[in-house]
């Protein structure tokens, strides 16, 4: 038996809405049932490379927070590293900016800045879209979090060497 495929899951113990996907040139969908549930996916269906954000705890009606992103990927650390996608968190409704220093900002910047902290951070991230390039990267850095997934790689390799062996096993 040979394992072509695996779906990795990574859980992140917050709300749906503290976590967003940043489009990286694979086809990007998104879903919504309701303010609190929706899915963001990258790349196509049924192949490698397929990247799904969720409300976990909507689907399994937990009663604490619980966002999961699953990656479909080869059994291999170096195809799997090819997937990852970049995760934005944020754990923070609105972030406070008493103790930094916005002085390279100008009034209407600083203003922008402000609306958009009081939005949640997936809203945060679709209206910088609409900003020039030049506009977005000098107030970017205020708006969004600079908090990244970051994945184990040791831990991946050790799932995988365990789901290879178990595909050996079943051979």
């Amino acid at each position: 038996m040979d394992v072509v495929r695996i779906d990795l899951a990574v859980d992140i113990p917050i709300e749906r809405d503290g976590c967003s996907l940043v489009k990286d040139g694979r086809l990007y969908e998104y879903q919504q049932k309701s303010s609190e549930d929706f899915t963001e996916y990258l790349g196509r269906r049924n192949t490698a490379g397929r990247v799904k954000l969720y409300n976990k705890a909507a689907e399994s009606k937990l009663n604490h927070p619980l966002t999961r992103l699953e990656i479909t990927t080869e059994a291999d650390i170096k195809e799997f590293q090819k997937h990852i996608p970049e995760v934005i968190i944020s754990e923070l409704e609105q972030l406070s900016f008493e103790d930094i220093d916005m002085t390279e900002l100008t009034h209407n910047e600083r203003v922008y800045v402000s609306v958009l902290n009081r939005l949640t951070l997936s809203e945060r991230t679709a209206i910088l879209k609409r900003f020039t390039y030049r506009h977005r990267q000098k107030i970017e850095k205020y708006v969004l979090a600079d908090n990244r997934l970051k994945i184990n790689l040791d831990c991946v390799k050790e799932v995988f060497k365990n789901v290879n062996r178990y595909g050996k096993l079943c051979a």
